[in-house]
């Protein structure tokens, strides 16, 4: 298993409009700024760099139900490695129908972020998915703490 990614899931009520949670999705990473993550090992720092979000969200099905493929493809995802280019997104986000609702899953370079910080990502974007509007713009995140505290 791979520490560095971590996957987390959450059911959303109604129907998956896939165009319209793809640009909730893409709107809400880049009005954070969480776009192109930069990585300098060498200097041991980080740095997103900004600009227009695209990212992929895939739907996964299977014939033993939304459950049972969902945990497999979380297992598979844990262990699917980023594509780490000069600047890369450092997320990845899949969908899993069930019935009148859908799971929506976020994948994360876990190096890049934590737990708190992805579950508040992830529920800006579904509140901006069901029309219950978004904190991005009401408090600007604080993508550089400083590390020696």
């Amino acid at each position: 298993m791979d520490p560095y990614h971590a996957v987390h899931v959450g059911q959303v009520r109604g129907a998956r409009a896939a165009a319209r949670l793809r640009t909730c999705i893409n709107t809400t990473v880049e009005k954070r700024g969480l776009t192109r993550l930069r990585l300098d090992g060498h200097r041991g720092t980080f740095q997103y760099e900004g600009g227009a979000a695209d990212c992929e969200v895939q739907t996964i099905e299977g014939p033993q139900g939304p459950f049972i493929t969902l945990v497999a493809e979380i297992q598979r995802q844990l262990n699917l490695p980023f594509t780490q280019t000069e600047c890369f997104s450092p997320f990845r986000f899949l969908t899993a129908p069930a019935g009148d609702s859908f799971f929506l899953g976020l994948v994360y370079f876990h190096a890049a972020a934590d737990a708190d910080s992805v579950v508040l990502l992830l529920q800006d974007m579904v509140n901006l998915y069901l029309g219950e509007g978004t904190s991005v713009g009401k408090d600007p995140p604080h993508l550089y703490p400083d590390s020696r505290a």
